[in-house]
């Protein structure tokens, strides 16, 4: 994240440009529609590490799919985006505590 700004209905981030597009669109577009074996695991390593990152932080982003995992197209990793569900827990606060 390079920047955010607020309005007056939603917050805004400015991040680096991810021309590698959406991992849903990457999946689609494999002849078998999945990847193999060790393509899947760097993949599933970048996403439970992006969600250990946030819930360290005290977030839940409640949203993880393929279509909000960006692939950064220099170098092929991947990205958390959309925000927009996700919340802050207060330290000892439980999901039902909300």
């Amino acid at each position: 994240m390079f920047e955010y700004f607020k309005d007056e209905n939603r917050y805004c981030i400015i991040t680096e440009i991810l021309s590698g597009g959406e991992l849903f669109e990457k999946i689609k577009k494999n002849p078998n529609g999945h990847f193999s074996e060790s393509k899947a695991r760097v993949y599933m390593r970048q996403i439970l590490q992006a969600v250990n990152y946030m819930h360290k932080k005290g977030y839940v982003h409640r949203d993880v799919k393929p279509e909000n995992l960006l692939i950064d197209g220099s170098d092929g990793s991947l990205k958390l985006i959309d925000f927009g569900l996700s919340i802050h827990l207060k330290p000892g606060m439980k999901l039902k505590d909300r």
